[in-house]
């Protein structure tokens, strides 16, 4: 039975003992307790953002620097980062959610107003924008750089035995000769010299002569494919051991020239006087050497003072150099580049490998290796066996040495001298390129403090490996290979073989397994972290967790769990919806049970009629006092309204033909109220929705 209290003004429900034994279910027990109500759900939340910025952070360590080959790419940095932003948002959220209910509630019990408790709800929504995801994406991006070594077996084909390279045809001696007119270059060897003078030392399309594998070469199915990016190797072929001898001398080369040009003696003295100077000559087999042998011979002036220039005194130093160039088989260190990119030019080139601190892009110019006068070669070759060509200087003879001395005395040989003049000044004449582009210093015309790089000869052995090179591999039918796989093929057991096609005699080589294992270098994206970013982004996330845990503070005081849910909290101030008078039960603290019991109940939110004591009137039906305005509809069901409609003026409801009666009403509010009771505000208001102050309590 409903009383009310006098003294408080307040409505209470007073219920007899015999009604609550039997009509209500005991209370749900009020359980408080610090491990009885352990948030678990929300202290799971929280441990997981701590784990999941750990491991964010740890993709951010653990991949900088890492090359994409190497990391898995369903799982690249950005798309963890993603993933654990979008789970460390999740759980935010839910321990967000619970920590607020638990201050809400514990705030509650404690006393607040309405205002306190409607900003703690406001709590649960705004602390998750915290976490901003922006700064996991900028804490990683990605650059170009070549990718880890990547050890490969290789295998090639080149000459093992120099070819024909030309005609003998002159006796005489051919270091007597200085335009080498005595050997004349054969047809199939004038592709290879062309090559060797306008490719500056890349060759392209060579790559075709070298395949590379992962597997072992004892394999019979071992499956050979081309260099993916630039691949490392060494082949051995034809070369020449270079065995070098040197002299210096320093003099003032000005000085006597002078003097015997004023004591009017031998115009030589004065004239042509050689600064620079590369020939080369061939030497035949004799009886202190079974073999022949190329002679290269160097001469070069240095100034003691190039940049500051005179006429009148030049002292310096004169190099002198002469080279034995032996027949041998030598261990070249090939480049091999072939890439993909049909814009980039594939082909192979001479040269170790170089340090990826000093050459990134793989692209970088680089000097010609030293000389090593101990290896005997460049560094980075090596010298094997030796071979025994053994040419003669019979005229129509064939010769192996010939054609290639006469394609390096045509490219190499080169000479630089001056000569004083009556004015006191010195005249300079040049031949061949190698002497103008080995001087060095500002213009000294006129002077005669003319200097040239160390770097001459190796510059010039450079250019003879090169060209060896070539002879071992571009004299081979390439279109005469038997069984040479075009792709993801399989080599045949034996490898494959070639023809060299030399001066009217040929021989036969045959694919070989390199060497040493090769090193494959391939440009690929690589991962970079912003340490910056990655430490803002972890300590938000932390800062997080330190917001969130406070709102825990003392959840032992509360003896059930609870939320934020609108049922919960419309329960909890005696909405008069929830309210079944019907069932006792409905009454009952767990929400659980209550949604159980009152869960079904329709509801609608609209216009709801109430008569003068507030209750709904479920007799009187609503309508429009008088005409109806042209142009509003009229709804069905509400041919007699009960109230003046703010859509209608007072001069229309006093004009037309039709009028209804009017009967007594209360109120008309919005309100929650069952579906037979409610009208919705479209009924009401079909063109626009009512504005401030036409709606009348």
């Amino acid at each position: 039975m409903e009383k009310l209290n006098a003294n408080a003004n307040v409505a209470v429900s007073v219920v007899d003992s015999e009604q609550e034994h039997h009509n209500v279910e005991p209370v749900s027990k009020w359980l408080p307790g610090y491990w009885k109500r352990f948030p678990f759900i929300g202290a799971f939340a929280l441990a997981c953002i701590a784990a999941l910025a750990c491991i964010a952070l740890g993709v951010l360590v653990g991949s900088n620097g890492v090359s994409t080959s190497t990391w898995p790419q369903r799982i690249a940095p950005n798309v963890v980062l993603s993933m654990i932003n979008a789970m460390s948002s999740l759980a935010l959220t839910v321990a967000v959610s619970e920590g607020v209910a638990i201050a809400w509630w514990r705030h509650a019990m404690q006393g607040s107003t309405v205002a306190q408790l409607h900003h703690q709800w406001q709590l649960s929504s705004g602390l998750v924008t915290l976490l901003n995801s922006v700064l996991y994406q900028r804490a990683t991006s990605t650059f170009m750089a070549p990718d880890r070594p990547k050890t490969l077996a290789s295998v090639g084909i080149g000459a093992q035995d120099f070819p024909m390279t030309g005609y003998v045809v002159s006796n005489t001696s051919f270091g007597a000769q200085t335009s080498c007119a005595c050997f004349m270059i054969g047809d199939s060897f004038t592709p290879v010299v062309n090559t060797w003078e306008t490719s500056n030392g890349f060759f392209s399309s060579y790559n075709e002569l070298f395949r590379f594998s992962q597997q072992d070469l004892l394999h019979r199915s071992v499956v050979f494919e081309y260099c993916n990016g630039v691949c490392y190797a060494r082949m051995e072929a034809i070369g020449f051991e270079i065995d070098c001898v040197d002299k210096t001398n320093h003099t003032d080369i000005a000085i006597p020239a002078i003097t015997a040009y004023n004591a009017e003696a031998d115009a030589s003295a004065w004239t042509d006087l050689p600064i620079f100077n590369s020939s080369f000559a061939l030497e035949y087999a004799s009886e202190s050497t079974n073999y022949s042998q190329i002679i290269l011979d160097l001469q070069y002036f240095q100034s003691d003072d190039p940049y500051n220039p005179k006429s009148d005194t030049c002292p310096g130093t004169v190099f002198t150099k002469q080279c034995s160039l032996r027949p041998a088989i030598v261990s070249y260190p090939l480049k091999v580049s072939n890439f993909t990119n049909e814009h980039i030019i594939n082909g192979v080139s001479l040269g170790t490998q170089i340090s990826l601190n000093d050459d990134p892009d793989m692209n970088k110019n680089v000097p010609p290796p030293k000389y090593d006068a101990t290896l005997r070669q460049a560094e980075g070759y090596s010298v094997m066996r030796y071979l025994y060509p053994q040419d003669t200087h019979t005229i129509r003879s064939l010769t192996a040495l010939g054609g290639i001395a006469n394609a390096l005395s045509q490219f190499l040989s080169s000479s630089a001298a001056i000569t004083y003049e009556a004015d006191g000044s010195w005249s300079l004449k040049q031949v061949g390129t190698l002497a103008q582009t080995m001087m060095y210093g500002p213009p000294n015309m006129g002077s005669c403090d003319c200097s040239f790089r160390n770097e001459a000869l190796d510059s010039i052995i450079a250019s003879i490996n090169q060209l060896t090179f070539l002879v071992a591999t571009g004299m081979l039918d390439t279109t005469g290979f038997k069984g040479l796989p075009r792709g993801k093929q399989a080599f045949p057991s034996p490898l494959p073989e070639a023809s060299v096609i030399a001066v009217d005699s040929n021989t036969t080589t045959s694919f070989r397994a390199l060497p040493d294992q090769a090193v494959q270098l391939t440009d690929a994206v690589h991962y970079r972290t912003h340490y910056i970013y990655a430490g803002l982004s972890f300590g938000i996330t932390i800062l997080c967790i330190l917001l969130v845990i406070p709102s825990f503070w003392q959840y032992g005081e509360l003896g059930r769990r609870v939320t934020l849910g609108p049922v919960e909290i419309a329960s909890a101030f005696g909405a008069p919806i929830l309210v079944d008078n019907t069932r006792a039960e409905a009454r009952k603290e767990n929400i659980d049970t209550l949604i159980k019991h009152i869960g079904d109940r329709k509801i609608v939110y609209g216009f709801v009629d109430v008569d003068g004591d507030g209750q709904v009137d479920d007799h009187q039906e609503m309508h429009l006092q008088g005409t109806r305005q042209p142009g509003l509809p009229t709804s069905p069901g509400l041919t007699s309204p009960r109230f003046q409609s703010p859509m209608m003026s007072p001069a229309l409801s006093q004009t037309g033909s039709q009028t209804s009666t009017v009967q007594k009403r209360r109120s008309v509010r919005l309100a929650m109220g069952a579906p037979e009771h409610v009208r919705p505000a479209s009924q009401i208001f079909p063109q626009s929705s009512p504005r401030v102050g036409e709606v009348k309590e």
